[in-house]
C-alpha cells in the first residue's frame, strides 16, 4: 500500500512540474525556532517555540511550506474565516504556526503553507486559507501573523494561569488506541 501511495505521489509531483514548472527544494525536515516574551502570574517568561517543517520549496517564485499527512485531509480542515477559529482546526493551526515561524526568519516572504495528503493526492497541495467574511477587508500577511501571535500568547498565558484548571473535554474524540 505504501509503495502504491509513493508511486502515485511521484506521478502527481511530475504532473505538477510539467504544469507549473520546476520545483527547487530549499529544505527538508527543517526546524524553525523563535522566542517570545510573555507576562504570566509568575512573572515574565521567555517561551521558545519550535516547529519541524517536512519540506520547503519554491515553484514559479512561490515559496511553499509543506507538511505531509499520511491520512485523508480535506481543504475545509485548513480553511478558517477568523483568527479565533484557527485553534478549532488543528491542521489549520499547525500550518499557520509553521508559516508564523518561517515568517519570523523571512518577514513578508509571501510563503504559503499547505498539506500534501497522501490519501487525497488529487488535491495536490492543500494550502492554509484565511477567507474573510463578506464586506471585510483582506488581511495582510504581517497582520495575520501578528494576530496569530496575540492568540498564541493568550493560549500560553492560560497554561501558566494557576487559577484555570485542566479538565477533559467531554466532546474530545479519542484515537483508536486510547480508551
Amino acid at each position: 500500500m505504501a509503495l502504491k501511495e509513493i508511486k502515485l505521489f511521484l506521478t502527481q509531483e511530475k504532473k505538477q512540474i510539467q504544469k507549473k514548472g520546476p520545483i527547487e527544494i530549499l529544505g527538508l525536515e527543517k526546524t524553525f525556532t523563535t522566542a517570545i516574551e510573555i507576562e504570566t502570574s509568575q512573572g515574565r517568561k521567555t517561551i521558545v517555540l519550535k516547529g519541524n517543517v517536512d519540506r520547503i520549496d519554491t515553484q514559479n517564485g512561490q515559496t511553499r511550506i509543506i507538511d505531509y499527512k499520511s491520512g485523508f485531509v480535506k481543504p475545509e480542515e485548513v480553511s478558517v474565516s477568523s483568527i479565533e477559529q484557527v485553534f478549532e482546526k488543528p491542521k489549520a493551526a499547525q500550518l499557520l504556526f509553521y508559516g508564523y515561524l518561517y515568517n519570523k526568519e523571512n518577514p513578508n516572504s509571501g510563503a504559503i503553507s499547505g498539506i500534501v495528503s497522501m490519501r487525497n493526492l488529487k488535491q495536490n497541495l492543500i494550502p492554509f486559507s484565511f477567507k474573510e467574511k463578506k464586506g471585510e477587508e483582506k488581511i495582510s500577511e504581517e497582520e495575520l501573523y501578528n494576530n496569530f501571535e496575540e492568540i498564541l500568547i493568550s493560549k500560553i498565558q492560560e497554561i501558566y494561569n494557576v487559577s484555570i484548571l485542566f479538565a477533559h473535554d467531554s466532546k474530545a474524540k479519542y484515537c483508536m488506541l486510547c480508551e
